[in-house]
């Protein structure tokens, strides 16, 4: 019996042995990168990657650009990636077109188990990188990122994060970028980006888009294009340059929920679209507004919202349904 019982315990410490080397092999899993330099993997992904480089507001930055996905599911984290390899020149600085794509060339049957994305040093998104990659909760780039192009993350339904939401960096984000991310959350302040296009439209004007964005700063804007955010009625909060010149028709839909609004004189504004301050109640800032440079003012301007007046000294033209209502 005592032989059976030390046979039995021993038995048992081997086994938590052998279950504590397999949790430090797992554990202490880190990146690796191929001998020809062409690919990286932790175990889990696998993903081809090439050297690029990133300009940027503060100066070009060098490191890898994902290319293509060969296997991983789950959370994909970069963020050790630098210290794993020794290597500052492997940081995932840029992901490239369709690699995460659901119609992308790249794509395969794993993918769509991708569910957060971490890449602190991420300073560039290319075209379509994420379209419809529906499985996409959380998403973590660089705060400088630089540039998120054309549908980068387009039908990306589940997002609800995504950081940075304060971009110190951005200089360009492309059409649709974010368009029918309806889960998505928060208060976007786009620091210096000049420009701004439809980011939060659809392909098709029936489908929903980022409803549940809170705040809109861009306090460095010139333009805004039509339909920026064209379901913006959960936007709370609006602050734009002063000296925007041009705002594109029908830009935040219905403001129904808009109680700031700001600036409330527009100095240097010369082209207004329609729509532009559409049902915002605007309880919490000026309600007079001024537009000393428009010649025209649009159909719609203000329909059914809190303002109180306009003034367009050189308005020569104005258009139905200013203010209905």
């Amino acid at each position: 019996m005592g032989l059976l019982m030390k046979t039995t315990s021993c038995i048992n410490i081997i086994k938590k042995i052998t279950f504590l080397m397999l949790f430090s092999t797992t554990a202490l899993a880190g990146w690796e990168t191929s001998d020809d330099g062409a690919t990286i993997t932790d175990g889990n992904w696998t993903l081809g990657v090439q050297p690029t480089t990133v300009s940027t507001l503060r100066g070009d930055v060098t490191g890898l650009k994902l290319t293509s996905y060969t296997e991983g599911e789950g959370t994909l984290d970069f963020s050790s990636i630098v210290s794993d390899t020794g290597s500052d020149a492997n940081a995932i600085i840029s992901i490239g077109t369709k690699v995460f794509s659901y119609r992308g060339i790249s794509v395969a049957a794993g993918t769509h188990t991708l569910t957060n994305l971490i890449a602190p040093d991420c300073l560039n998104v290319d075209e379509y990188a994420f379209l419809n990659r529906t499985n996409l909760v959380q998403v973590t780039l660089s705060d400088y990122v630089a540039v998120i192009n054309t549908w980068a993350f387009h039908g990306t339904t589940k997002m609800v994060r995504f950081h940075p939401t304060k971009m110190l960096g951005i200089e360009t984000i492309g059409s649709k970028a974010f368009g029918g991310c309806v889960s998505l959350l928060g208060d976007f302040d786009f620091g210096p980006i000049k420009s701004l296009s439809d980011i939060f439209n659809t392909n098709s004007s029936g489908q929903p888009t980022a409803s549940g964005i809170t705040s809109v700063i861009a306090t460095n804007v010139i333009s805004i294009s039509a339909k920026f955010h064209p379901k913006g009625n959960q936007i709370t909060n609006i602050i734009l340059n002063p000296a925007i010149q041009t705002i594109g028709t029908n830009p935040f839909g219905y403001l129904n929920s808009c109680r700031n609004f700001s600036p409330n004189v527009f100095t240097n504004l010369t082209s207004l679209g329609a729509g532009t301050l559409n049902y915002a109640p605007l309880t919490d800032c000026p309600t007079d507004f001024v537009f000393p440079l428009l010649t025209v003012l649009p159909q719609g301007l203000a329909s059914r919202s809190g303002v109180t007046s306009i003034t367009a000294t050189n308005a020569v033209e104005i258009g139905a349904y200013l203010c209905q209502g």
